[in-house]
Parts: structure tokens; sequence; C-alpha cells
């Protein structure tokens, strides 16, 4: 009796160890919809899309679920040592919600199906830095809003739209510009070992650098992303650089 029960537990403790590892390599998406009326169609919005991306930024469908009282949810199963990569929550008429698909509970609250743009996303470690870092963009137009709305009171919407005004925004918009961007590589540079820094580091940062400066951006990435498609994909973003200048000498 005393072998069988300790037979027992010791498989209860192995089978619960398994459901334990296995619930932490699931991907759970919860979300809701408050307003389901799209942008571009009278239509309701009845059913939602998730979408992976390629190297060429072409979407991929890969779920698709049903809305349950504006309330969705997707389920994926991630494979051993599968990177952590943004995918989109689609089907709306005017853009699509990113989230970062990696281990845990992601919630997504999108307050209008016609601006999914200004979906709240949380939960997991790189959603969370994502939304952290979409904040710097939030404030550069806060910023420019703040200063170029009391010079058009003050001198009339005619004067926004002439050369002189158009002047004055444009500096306005560079200044909060350069604030903002500041903001972006420091928060990158601090969060050097997520999948986001270099995605991001291509796509909004590297463009602003010479051929130089953009390998040293790429260096400044934590040695445990070299193997991730994201790196991959900047460290070939400045390969070509580099020969784009040989080319020109």
């Amino acid at each position: 009796m005393k072998l069988f029960n300790y037979k027992a537990i010791l498989g209860a403790v192995f089978i619960l160890s398994g459901l334990f590892v296995q619930a932490q390599d699931v991907c759970t998406i919860k979300g809701i919809i408050k307003n389901d009326s799209l942008r571009f169609s009278q239509k309701k919005l009845e059913k939602i899309y998730l979408f992976s991306q390629d190297e060429y930024n072409r979407f991929n469908k890969v779920d698709s679920t049903t809305l349950k009282d504006t309330k969705f949810t997707f389920t994926r199963q991630l494979k051993k040592n599968e990177p952590i990569l943004l995918y989109f929550i689609g089907g709306f008429d005017n853009g699509a919600v990113p989230v970062c698909v990696e281990k845990g509970t992601v919630n997504v609250v999108v307050k209008k199906a016609a601006y999914p743009k200004g979906a709240k996303v949380w939960g997991t470690v790189n959603n969370d830095l994502y939304t952290e870092y979409n904040k710097f963009a939030l404030e550069c137009s806060i910023e420019q809003t703040e200063k170029i709305q009391p010079l058009i009171k003050k001198n009339g919407e005619k004067w926004a739209d002439s050369e002189e005004g158009w002047k004055v925004r444009k500096k306005i918009g560079a200044s909060a510009l350069i604030t903002c961007n500041e903001k972006r590589l420091k928060f990158l540079l601090e969060h050097n070992d997520s999948p986001l820094a270099p995605l991001l580091m291509e796509r909004e940062i590297a463009y602003m650098l010479t051929p130089l400066y953009a390998e040293k951006l790429l260096n400044s990435i934590s040695p445990k992303l070299k193997n991730h498609p994201y790196y991959r994909s900047f460290s070939n973003y400045v390969k070509a650089l580099e020969l784009k200048v040989g080319s020109e000498i």
C-alpha cells in the first residue's frame, strides 16, 4: 500500500509538472471591442483575424475568431525556442492592432473598431514595453498641439497656412520629433535584450543615421538576440547601407 501511494504521488507530480510546462508555452490573447462600428462601412465588426508579418511586410493569416458579446480570444501553442514576434489583430477597415506573441496572457481593449490603432495592449513583458515605447509618439503629438494651437488662436487660421506659419509649425514639429527620437533611442538601448530593440531600431531609428552609426547601433544589441529574425533583418539592413556607400565611392 505504501509503495502504491508513493508511485501514485510521484505520477501526479510528473503530470502536474507537465501541465505547468505546457501552460508556460501558451500565448493567450484576450480582448474586447467596446464599440464594434467600423469607420468606412455601416456593417458591425463580427470576425477578426490574427496575422503574422513576413520580411516583406506582407500579412499572413494564422488564425481567426468570431466576436462573442464584443469579446474575443486567440490561443497559440508556442513551439520550443519559438522567437517572440510582432503579430497583428486585423479585420478592421482602418488599420490593425500590433501584439507581441509570447508566453502569458495578453490583454487588448479596443475602444472603437473604427480606430484600432488606439487600442490598449498589456499583460506580458514585451507588450508592456511596446506600449511604453509608443507613449513617446503620443507625447510628441501633444507637445506640438500645445505649442501650435495658442499661436493659431492668436494669429488666426490664415496665419497657420501662410509661409510664416508653416515655417513656425515646421520648426516646432522638428524640435518635438528630435526629443521624441532621443527618448526612443534611450529606451531601446536600455532594453537592448528585447526583440523589439532590433525591430524598432531598423524601422524608426536607423534611417536617420550614417552607415557607421547604424552599425554601432546594431552592435549595441544584446548578444542573446544574434539568432533572432529581427536582429538578422537589421544586420542585413546595415550591410545594405555599407554596400550602397561603397558603390557610390
